[in-house]
């Protein structure tokens, strides 16, 4: 398998406030995985599926990305986001590629698998990950979203001929034919692997951070989308996105969209039944009850993955963990230790059956913050989580997404050590994934990671509107994203890397 990273190339247009790149493939280096093979484990993280049609989106917030009390709105908006289904499925080809005939592989997606806490999109996410079709039409099959002239306005990048912002400012192309092509189903064949995913701040919540409610259920199924800002702004926009999402979804310019039920908001039940009655091995993904969305499954007689709910239900887009889980999470890291360090630092034997832990969650230690947790009581945060995970010697990873980036730390405490990776989001630039093989030799236990790139050219041509053309231009738009300052991309050692720690006594070479 060779590593392959894209990269900015050619500018292809210039704009008034900046220019419109080309990318393309260049090879980066690999690291071998030494000894025997323990497990390798495809991880993937914030595909946001979304229903772009859905009245249930404020769209319009990203025109105030920069205003005080906007931060966490934004983005509610992105060029490429129609697309990224054809990006989810020419990435599950790839997948399927790189894992055929493989043993001891399998898939984890963490977090935020869709965008706006809807049926539909749900539906389209088990169809892409399960297998089946994928269907992006929601009302009806009029172009009512707002990236089609006619409907959102020149804020907005539209693909067909005419005029607009994205391509006046910052050099966007022309794709005639490109929303029609999109919105036609497409077919996935699933994942050839077992898979198994964790629960991010999107799937319950209105765009990651609003709590439902029955009026905004009303709007999210109904005949009206706003496509402007409300008349009256409110006076705290972040706080009303998380305790009054209606206030963003009314007293705006709107327009008529077709009603659609499919659009309803999904619960923690539906959601966990959704995941358990898919398609696929293993049986149920992991989860065994309808109301937890957290378990603990055998990958092998030497691993154990350990799928964690980090989404805090009150609302935020940051982590929490209750009170029940953490109990639940400490039995299960006792179950699969035969010793662990105590509160104090001594050495706690107990009964368990050695095993290595893999844990995996939607956030990172970092952003498991949420200040709304003291509303409820009974949620613990990142700091409680990084030092119980450290006191077990058989947590070898902690694999995480929600930032949109590519990140390795290294948690400390003493002689104790907790190597964290994080993995950038599907939807938005790199839209990469990450395989982590983890393996054994005689004196050393080797994690060995590589980012993977779907296929497809890195910069298409206007004619290529099949899913792996649209997949391809979905990445590059995403790298072309104005203000994109930061680099998700991650440097050399948070991509492919090499990580050695000293191979555990009961653990065989």
């Amino acid at each position: 398998m060779e590593a392959v990273r894209f990269v900015r190339s050619e500018e292809l247009e210039r704009g008034q406030k900046g220019g419109f790149f080309g990318l393309q493939a260049t090879s980066e280096q690999q690291h071998k995985a030494p000894g025997r093979r323990l497990a390798k484990i495809v991880h993937l993280s914030d595909i946001q599926l979304a229903d772009v049609k859905s009245p249930a989106r404020y769209e319009w917030a990203n025109a105030f990305s920069g205003v005080e009390g906007f931060g966490e709105l934004i983005p509610s908006y992105r060029a490429q986001e129609f697309m990224v289904a054809h990006a989810l499925v020419a990435m599950i080809r790839h997948l399927n590629d790189l894992v055929a005939g493989e043993e001891r592989v399998c898939a984890v997606v963490t977090g935020d698998s869709i965008d706006n806490s809807q049926r539909n999109e749900l539906d389209n996410f088990v169809a892409a990950i399960a297998g089946g079709i994928v269907n992006l039409q929601s009302g009806d099959s009029s172009m009512a979203l707002v990236s089609a002239h006619g409907f959102g306005d020149v804020s907005f990048w539209h693909p067909d001929p005419g005029d607009d912002d994205y391509k006046r400012c910052w050099g966007y192309p022309t794709v005639e034919g490109m929303l029609e092509a999109a919105f036609r189903p497409i077919v996935s064949p699933g994942l050839a692997c077992d898979w198994f995913v964790t629960n991010g701040n999107h799937e319950l919540l209105i765009q990651g951070i609003g709590i439902t409610d029955e009026e905004t259920a009303s709007i999210a199924v109904g005949g009206e989308k706003q496509v402007g800002p409300p008349t009256v702004l409110p006076t705290d926009p972040e706080r009303s996105g998380v305790e009054m999402p209606v206030v963003l979804l009314t007293g705006g310019p709107s327009q008529s969209v077709a009603p659609d039920l499919g659009r309803q908001f999904v619960n923690r039940r539906v959601l966990a039944r959704a995941i358990r009655q898919a398609n696929g091995t293993p049986q149920g993904h992991g989860l065994n009850d309808d109301d937890l969305l957290y378990y603990a499954s055998e990958l092998s007689d030497e691993m154990v993955l350990v799928g964690l709910d980090t989404a805090y239900r009150w609302g935020g887009a940051q982590g929490a963990i209750d009170v029940a889980q953490a109990r639940w999470l400490v039995e299960v890291l006792r179950r699969y230790s035969t010793q662990y360090w105590g509160d104090d630092g001594s050495v706690v034997t107990c009964d368990g059956d050695d095993r290595l832990i893999v844990v995996a969650a939607h956030h990172p230690l970092a952003t498991m913050t949420n200040s709304r947790a003291g509303v409820q009581p009974g949620f613990l945060l990142g700091d409680w989580l990084c030092t119980t995970l450290l006191q077990f010697p058989n947590v070898v990873l902690f694999l995480n997404g929600h930032t949109h980036e590519n990140r390795v730390q290294v948690h400390r405490d003493g002689t104790r050590q907790l190597l964290e990776v994080t993995t950038s989001a599907l939807m938005d630039w790199p839209c990469e994934a990450r395989s982590l093989e983890i393996t054994v030799d005689e004196d050393d236990l080797w994690i060995t990671s590589v980012m993977l790139n779907f296929d497809g050219a890195g910069t298409p041509g206007p004619e290529q509107l099949n899913t792996v053309g649209l997949a391809s231009w979905h990445r590059l738009l995403a790298a072309n994203t104005p203000g994109l300052g930061r680099a998700p991309e991650g440097n050399a050692t948070d991509r492919n890397f090499s990580w050695r720690q000293r191979r555990p006594r009961w653990l065989r070479a």
